[in-house]
């Protein structure tokens, strides 16, 4: 089944405009079942070409006698025009290498060096809501990376201490390449230091043979290796999960794709099959507007489900777009209790008044094994005004 309702700021297209002086942008989410909702707000100025302001607020209301309010993430940033270089300071989000993503509240700079090498540092406190105490919390670490012709690849070191006892320390190494205009290669693995073993590790290669795209993906992560070493859950055991699949997309036609593929995945050397047949069909020539259908088969150890899923995309008028996405799924065992079918809904409309606005407005129903029916509305308002 689908991901919460805020899953929709990925249908639907956000349009964006130029302004002579600044660059503003606000945009607010807010789903009325919670209710919920996140503001974020954006800017920049060419008067200070590189300059960047970020922030996402996260808004609660609930049962709460006064509404909740956290950053998410508040940074200022700065991007060398001629670029040799970026720095940022605030809270944010790094992905750095094959490291796990990392919520800090620090600083980060990234310089480029003229023979095509990297060096990248960070250091700051994890996040703690509503910029809590964090007695003896930081973290720091790094990346070098350095392309060798084709091929371009990087090593990764972080170190995070909670309450002064070491929470996280993992050295991570990463590559890709692109070969023949037609092969790709890409590696990515992390190692617990602590407990000392792969935390996880990525193979993915790729062929083009014009119309046809061959993918191949095997991964493997490990749950308590994942989580920081402090964590209560870290000492309940571990367990691999390996995954890997096989992707064949085939074009039949300028606008028509075909896509089938075929996974599977390891518990404890228990495999659980996946097989997805979908396909995508262009209603235009710049390919906006679109419709999909998919037909999956999900595996799992104890129960799976087959599904089918239709999709689309559709500009009636250039300021105007209409989307949608259905599924209905049947569990492999069905029970009273969860019902013998499980629909999902998402419909969208999308407005662009203006290079200024943008409203966008989606209804989602579902029925799930927790729930037997939920209904959902999420209203999305962006502005970013054009200023001298």
């Amino acid at each position: 089944m689908r991901a919460p309702i805020l899953t929709f700021a990925l249908v639907l297209c956000a349009g964006s405009a130029q302004a002579e002086g600044y660059r503003l942008r606000a945009d607010a989410l807010a789903q009325a079942q919670a209710p919920l909702g996140v503001l974020s707000l954006s800017g920049s100025s060419q008067l200070t070409p590189g300059a960047e302001a970020e922030a996402w607020l996260w808004m609660s209301g609930g049962d709460q006698v006064s509404p909740e309010l956290d950053a998410l993430v508040a940074s200022l940033a700065y991007r060398d025009p001629e670029g040799r270089g970026v720095a940022r300071v605030g809270r944010f989000i790094l992905s750095s290498g094959a490291l796990p993503p990392i919520h800090q509240d620090g600083a980060l700079g990234i310089v480029n060096l003229p023979w095509r090498g990297t060096v990248e540092l960070f250091a700051g406190l994890p996040v703690r809501p509503r910029f809590g105490e964090r007695d003896f919390n930081w973290l720091a670490g790094g990346r070098l990376g350095q392309a060798f012709g084709p091929v371009q690849a990087g090593l990764a070191y972080y170190q995070r201490r909670d309450d002064g006892a070491l929470g996280d320390h993992e050295l991570a190494f990463d590559a890709y390449t692109y070969l023949f205009e037609r092969f790709s290669l890409a590696v990515r693995a992390s190692a617990d230091l602590i407990n000392f073993g792969l935390s996880q590790g990525t193979l993915a290669a790729g062929y083009d043979l014009g119309p046809l795209r061959l993918e191949g993906t095997f991964a493997q992560r490990s749950p308590s290796r994942l989580l920081p070493a402090t964590s209560l859950f870290s000492v309940l055991g571990d367990q691999a999960l390996r995954f890997g699949n096989l992707r064949v997309a085939y074009r039949i036609a300028p606008r028509l794709q075909v896509i089938g593929t075929v996974g599977a995945r390891f518990y404890d050397d228990e495999p659980a099959l996946d097989l997805i047949l979908a396909s995508r069909l262009w209603l235009d020539r710049l390919g906006q507007s679109a419709v999909g259908l998919e037909l999956r088969r999900q595996g799992a150890i104890d129960g799976g489900w087959m599904g089918v899923r239709a999709t689309g995309r559709y500009f009636p008028i250039d300021f105007l777009v209409l989307s949608t996405e259905l599924e209905l799924v049947r569990p492999d065992d069905p029970s009273a209790e969860e019902g013998e079918l499980w629909p999902w809904g998402l419909l969208a409309i999308g407005l662009r008044p203006d290079p200024s606005w943008i409203f966008d407005l989606a209804g989602e129903a579902s029925a799930s094994p927790t729930a037997r029916s939920s209904y959902d509305l999420l209203l999305r308002v962006a502005y970013q005004p054009e200023l001298p």
